[in-house]
């Protein structure tokens, strides 16, 4: 009886890690003919095999490569996929190691049934490289942290070096304001909902507070549109890929036990032909289409517009006064607080501010301006020498027993 067509296989052949043994045959000799080293899959390369075998069912070698995956026992041995237990005596079903696979839906399971993965699940995408860390969304945050801590660092390294200085008092500075209202009788006017609380209407007047759109009816309106149309056709030679025929390729799957099969599969095979397209021709044409459009009027909204008096108080331009000499004045003022009641014409304080400020000089005549109480400001003889502090941007810290401030 003649036997069935045959496959196309490959015995792998593996390299000894260990003693330096070469060309092994991996589907007969799964240890090292002379260190017993065990055979790993990395140690079988993508290329490693020997000359093409043509095996037909029945033949002893077939039957060998169908067998499927080797597997491996806890005791370390591997075994061939024929054995249903190791030698050291373990069964294959309690004993077999798990190495994972990947199976037709691109999923890892357990087992060492099939752990390979053959070059058609590569092409086709179903076998996908786990993506590493996008290094990019690491390193941006942590130059922006970086950034932003460094700048903090030059601000407090400028602000709080200090360094020494001799300064001269050169003049006082000093300036004072009064903020006050008076009492008067405001008129105004307001839509009868927003008159102010306290106001007493001394008159009304019915006005135009909007208006409101009414449609009255449609009228019609043209308007030019181009559009294209069609004006006839071209024939058009092209050229088009079709299949002319089919031709047997391999692709090479890991039988994940020393064996690597050539698997035919069809290709197609095309060829160019030409052909003749009848496709339109279009020409653009402008045309005045009409529409119908509503038409409004516009109907006016009246509502009440109230005008009033208002007795209120009503803040006044702040009153200041400013010298350089050290005899700080109040602004004057004839000011007199109401008694009662206010009435108009009456005023009041509302707030005071005052600032004082000492000028002074170095040794090569650059001004500086320190900021200080009253008490302290009057302590500052002219000509006097005082030691201060001042940081890298130039600004006075301190001065003597002076405490802090606003100062430059």
């Amino acid at each position: 009886m003649a036997k069935k067509p045959g496959r196309i296989f490959k015995i792998q052949l593996w390299d000894c890690p260990n003693c330096g043994n070469k060309g092994m045959n991996a589907l007969f000799y799964k240890e090292c003919t002379q260190c017993g080293q065990v055979l790993s899959d990395d140690f079988l390369g993508d290329l490693n095999y020997n000359e093409q075998v043509f095996l037909a069912e029945g033949d002893p070698l077939y039957e060998l490569a169908m067998y499927g995956p080797d597997w491996l026992c806890s005791c370390g041995r591997r075994n061939s996929g024929r054995y249903s237990s190791c030698e050291c005596g373990a069964e294959r079903e309690t004993s077999e190691k798990g190495r994972g696979r990947v199976d037709k839906n691109g999923k890892t399971t357990g087992g060492i049934i099939d752990w390979y993965q053959d070059d058609s699940q590569l092409k086709a995408g179903t076998v996908k490289k786990k993506p590493g860390p996008d290094i990019r969304k690491i390193l941006v945050p942590m130059i922006v942290i970086a950034l932003i801590l460094g700048l903090i660092g030059l601000f407090r390294f400028i602000s709080e070096t200090k360094i020494d200085v001799e300064l001269t008092v050169t003049g006082h500075r000093w300036e004072r304001a009064i903020d006050w209202e008076r009492f008067e009788l405001v008129k105004g006017e307001a839509w009868e909902d927003e008159v102010p609380e306290g106001a007493r209407i001394t008159s009304k007047s019915r006005e135009i507070f909007g208006y409101k759109k009414v449609q009255t009816g449609t009228e019609i309106v043209y308007r030019q549109e181009t559009r294209k149309v069609e004006d006839g056709y071209d024939l058009v030679e092209k050229t088009r890929q079709v299949i002319a025929g089919y031709e047997t390729k391999y692709r090479q799957e890991r039988q994940g036990n020393g064996v690597i099969e050539d698997v035919p599969y069809q290709e197609a095979v095309y060829k160019t032909e030409s052909y003749t397209e009848k496709l339109p021709r279009y020409k653009e044409i402008t045309e005045s289409i009409p529409y119908e459009e509503p038409v409004y009027r516009d109907d006016p909204i009246y509502k009440y517009k109230n005008h009033y008096e208002l007795e209120t108080w009503v803040k006044m331009e702040t009153l200041k006064a400013a010298q350089e000499n050290r005899s700080p004045l109040w602004p004057k003022t004839d000011f007199t607080a109401p008694q009662g009641a206010p009435i108009i014409g009456d005023t009041r304080i509302m707030a005071k501010t005052e600032s004082y400020q000492v000028l002074l000089t170095d040794g090569n005549n650059k001004e500086y301006l320190w900021n200080c109480p009253q008490n302290q400001w009057e302590g500052f003889e002219p000509g006097s020498q005082h030691q201060a502090q001042k940081n890298l941007a130039g600004h006075l810290v301190s001065i003597e027993d002076q405490s802090p401030s606003d100062s430059r």
